[in-house]
């Protein structure tokens, strides 16, 4: 008895399907930290007057950056940093005109 057209249809559809779900198991899925308010981190600056606050927190040990990135940024002279902008007060800020 020989398989029909759609049995082999079906079979090669689950081969493939199979295939896919493997290799995305093994993908990492890119996890965006949660930001806590700037003043927080040990690296930041805040204005009363302009009721802003920015920090950075660089990701400069391996054990931060496991989680998040795939590629080892620092094997290329590179370090990824975090930048928090917390605003204080009641109105938007805009930081097209910074200079």
């Amino acid at each position: 008895m020989r398989p029909t057209h759609t049995f082999r249809v079906v079979v090669v559809t689950l081969a493939i399907l199979f295939s896919l779900c493997a290799a995305a198991k093994d993908e990492k899925v890119f996890i965006m930290p949660r930001p806590a308010e700037a003043q927080t981190y040990p690296a930041h600056d805040s204005s009363e007057k302009e009721k802003v606050a920015v920090a950075a927190d660089p990701y400069d040990r391996s054990e931060k950056t496991q989680g998040v990135f795939r590629i080892k940024y620092r094997d290329e002279d590179l370090l990824p940093v975090f930048l928090i902008i917390s605003n204080q007060g009641s109105q938007p800020i805009a930081l097209t005109g910074m200079q």
